[in-house]
């Protein structure tokens, strides 16, 4: 109403009377005369749950493919480590006495 802002835009949650959760992105703006006095709002609500799970599941996914990244070089590494001990074993034991 000061005229700092004319619109605006956020996410909220909200809980079904069933016990899960909504989601929702709700737009207002205000609507001023010509000599600028603030006539009405315009507001719009729509339902984003969808889009929230999706971008959990996501994160989820992407959080698991960065564990399976870090165990697969550990993996790696450890196999170069026994290979190296291995051949220096090898070394060690083909040694003429």
């Amino acid at each position: 109403m000061s005229g700092q802002c004319t619109s605006i835009q956020m996410e909220k949650r909200y809980v079904h009377q069933q016990g899960h959760a909504i989601w929702t992105q709700l737009s207002a703006s205000l609507v001023r005369d010509a000599a600028g006095r603030p006539v009405h709002f315009i507001g719009q609500i729509l339902d984003i749950t969808q889009r929230k799970q999706a971008q959990a599941e996501l994160e989820l996914t992407h959080r698991q493919l960065l564990d399976a990244s870090r165990q697969s070089g550990m993996a790696e590494v450890a196999t170069n480590v026994l290979h190296n001990v291995g051949n220096v074993l090898n070394s060690v034991t083909s040694r003429p006495a």
